[in-house]
């Protein structure tokens, strides 16, 4: 998919960092640019190591790249040495399946980065969905559904966004997307941590304190509610997961059977 009213200068660089002495009161240390992998000013297919309009670009542990090679729909990755491949998608084919190394097909994606266990996540604009790339090239949809837009917030396929364009990921693998389309930055949490754990010597209550912890994924809200008869609900504390934490409830004693849940908001 190629737009010839702009053509970019596709190439993949790497920075170096150079010293030099401070000049009349300036402290800054400018940067001094070579070309990693491409040819400025010549867009291509993945067979002369080429690229077309690439976006995003992440660095895992050992060095490497990855980058959203945009027009190509492909996401590619790129050695130190500069040495080229394809890691999944397929140049010029569009689509939105699943699947392994050239299988799975991407439209337009702008976004990518690495988590410490060098998983990559897309930011696949046009499908507005979020794409998940295990090491060995396995492509799964995390977010979204391709070919609906939306804002709405959810889990997987019930989630939707409208043209995500950056995505980040912390040491917590928290997702960080920028939802271009929508004018918000959106939040995922991984499916696998977002239970609540309950732990303690007991679990009991004795002095207005729960005789256990709760623990959950770490950032999220949780709220503990007190029930008299499992019907009405109400709030008697709020906090954020760091850790364990110790919930008590100030309206103990108002009845003689109190029951408790907690709760992702």
């Amino acid at each position: 998919m190629k737009n010839p009213t702009c053509r970019l200068a596709c190439t993949m660089i790497v920075l170096v960092l150079t010293t030099s002495r401070s000049l009349a009161q300036s402290t800054y240390e400018p940067y001094a640019f070579t070309t990693l992998a491409g040819n400025a000013g010549l867009e291509g297919p993945e067979s002369f190591g080429r690229f077309n309009v690439p976006s995003g670009v992440a660095l895992d542990s050992a060095g490497n790249f990855y980058l959203a090679d945009r027009g190509n729909h492909t996401i590619r990755k790129v050695t130190p040495a500069g040495v080229v491949t394809t890691l999944v998608g397929l140049a010029d084919s569009i689509g939105s399946t699943e699947g392994t190394g050239r299988a799975p097909r991407f439209y337009l994606p702008c976004g990518v980065c690495v988590d410490s266990a060098g998983n990559i996540y897309v930011a696949d604009t046009l499908n507005g969905t979020i794409r998940k790339v295990t090491p060995a090239a396995v492509v799964t949809t995390l977010a979204g559904l391709a070919g609906s837009d939306g804002g709405q917030d959810g889990t997987g396929s019930a989630a939707r966004f409208s043209s995500p364009f950056g995505v980040a990921v912390d040491s917590a693998g928290n997702l960080y997307v920028a939802d271009t389309g929508n004018n918000t930055i959106r939040k995922g949490y991984s499916a696998a941590a977002t239970g609540i754990h309950l732990s303690g010597p007991r679990l009991g209550f004795d002095g207005g304190h729960f005789g256990f912890n709760l623990t959950g994924p770490s950032g999220r809200l949780v709220v503990v509610e007190s029930s008299t008869g499992l019907v009405k609900w109400l709030p008697i504390w709020t906090n954020t997961f760091a850790g364990d934490l110790i919930f008590c409830d100030p309206q103990t004693g108002v009845s003689a059977t109190r029951f408790y849940r907690a709760r992702l908001p």
